[in-house]
C-alpha cells in the first residue's frame, strides 16, 4: 500500500512545480540556498500529506515515517532538486499553505491520492535549470 500511495503522490508532485522567477525571497537579505530549499518543500509536503492520510484513517500512524521518508526521496530525485536553481515570489507562501492543507483534502481512496494537488502558490516556488 505505501508504494502505491507514494507513487501515485510522486506522479502528481512531478508536474505540481512549475518555473517561476526570482533568486531571493522579498524578506530576506542573503539568498536561500535554492537546492535545501527544494528539500524543506519535499519534507514539508510529504510530512504533511502522510500525517493526514494516517488522521483521516487512511493509513496507521506506524507508517507515517516510512511513508514520508519514502516520498521525500522521490520527489528529490525527479524534481531533481539538485538542479533548483533560485526560488520564486511565491515559496514562503507555499510551504505555509502546505502546512495549512486541510487534511480532509486527503481523505480519498489510495488511488486517487495523487489527485491532491499542491496549492498554486507552490506552481511558482522553486525554479530549476
Amino acid at each position: 500500500m505505501a508504494r502505491v500511495v507514494t507513487a501515485a503522490l510522486l506522479l502528481c508532485l512531478g508536474l505540481g512545480l512549475a518555473c517561476g522567477c526570482s533568486g531571493k525571497t522579498e524578506d530576506e537579505e542573503t539568498e536561500i540556498d535554492p537546492v535545501a530549499a527544494c528539500y524543506t518543500y519535499a519534507t514539508t509536503w510529504c510530512n504533511r500529506a502522510f500525517n493526514c492520510y494516517a488522521q483521516v484513517g487512511r493509513i496507521s500512524q506506524s507508517d507515517v515515517d516510512a511513508n514520508a521518508s519514502a516520498c521525500v526521496d522521490v520527489i528529490v530525485t525527479r524534481f531533481p532538486c539538485s538542479a533548483a536553481s533560485s526560488l520564486g515570489d511565491d515559496y514562503d507562501k507555499c510551504i505555509s499553505q502546505v502546512k495549512g492543507m486541510a487534511c480532509s483534502r486527503w481523505n480519498v481512496p489510495q488511488l486517487q491520492f495523487a489527485t491532491v494537488r499542491p496549492p498554486v502558490s507552490c506552481d511558482t516556488a522553486l525554479n530549476f535549470e
